[in-house]
C-alpha cells in the first residue's frame, strides 16, 4: 500500500503541473528608417591638362581648386586641369562616406601616372543638406 501511495502522488503532481501552463500573445512594436539610395552625378570630370614630363619623376597635386601644383621647373603643364566635381542626392542629415581607388593608373599611350591620395571640399563630416549641393574632389 505504501507504494502504490507514492505513484499516486507523482501522478498528482505531473497532472497538476500541467493545467499550470499558459500560453499568451503579445504585441511588439518595430521600428524602421528606410532612406532614399543615394546617386552621384558627376558634373565635371578630372583633369590634370597636358603634362609634358621629363625623365625625373615628380608628384603633381591637383587641388579642389583645379590648380597643379608640385611638378619640377622641367614639366611643363598645359591645358585645362579641373578638380572632379559631384552632386550627390539623398536624404537630407544623411552622413556620406568620400573614398578614391588610391593606386589606380591613368594612361595615355606608354605613358602612366599613379593616383595617390586626395582630399575633397566636402568638410570632416559629410552629409547631405537641404540643398544637395557639389562636392569638388
Amino acid at each position: 500500500m505504501n507504494k502504490l501511495l507514492k505513484a499516486g502522488v507523482a501522478i498528482g503532481l505531473i497532472a497538476f503541473s500541467a493545467t499550470n501552463v499558459h500560453a499568451t500573445d503579445t504585441t511588439g512594436n518595430a521600428t524602421a528608417e528606410i532612406s532614399d539610395i543615394i546617386t552621384l552625378t558627376e558634373n565635371t570630370p578630372m583633369a590634370f591638362g597636358n603634362i609634358l614630363k621629363d625623365a625625373v619623376a615628380a608628384t603633381l597635386v591637383l587641388n579642389t581648386g583645379g590648380v597643379i601644383s608640385g611638378a619640377p621647373g622641367t614639366y611643363v603643364l598645359s591645358g585645362a586641369p579641373a578638380a572632379a566635381q559631384f552632386t550627390a542626392n539623398g536624404d537630407v542629415s544623411s552622413a556620406v562616406a568620400i573614398s578614391f581607388s588610391s593606386g589606380d593608373t591613368l594612361i595615355s599611350g606608354a605613358n602612366s601616372m599613379a593616383l595617390g591620395t586626395f582630399t575633397h571640399s566636402a568638410g570632416g563630416s559629410p552629409a547631405l543638406d537641404g540643398w544637395y549641393g557639389c562636392v569638388n574632389i
